[in-house]
């Protein structure tokens, strides 16, 4: 099966992170998996992840330094071959609002 991974870089934005991944939990996968994976980007409060998202496919990666947008998804991508050999990857900023068959329509 298809793997997609999605990208969100957050840095002391934690409000919009949370609001981009309400909208991301309405995803309808029928013929793929995806998962989410965040860098926290050394923000001044680290990024946690509210517990209202426990059971979502979702991983929170923190970052010593700020690495800025792209060291941020370079780890991130990093991460998502490692942990699940994706066969593609979305680069998501972290302040967007998706429909629930975006992820469908891009596939």
């Amino acid at each position: 099966m298809i793997h997609i991974s999605i990208i969100l870089i957050n840095y002391n934005s934690a409000q919009d992170t949370l609001e981009c991944l309400k909208s991301l939990q309405k995803i309808k996968a029928t013929h793929y998996k995806y998962s989410i994976i965040i860098v926290d980007n050394a923000s001044k409060e680290p990024f946690e992840l509210p517990g209202m998202f426990e059971n979502e496919p979702i991983t929170v990666l923190h970052s010593q330094s700020n690495k800025g947008f792209t060291g941020g998804n370079n780890m991130a991508m990093y991460y998502a071959v490692e942990q699940y050999n994706s066969d593609y990857v979305l680069l998501l900023n972290n302040d967007t609002i998706v429909d629930e068959d975006f992820l469908k329509e891009l596939l």
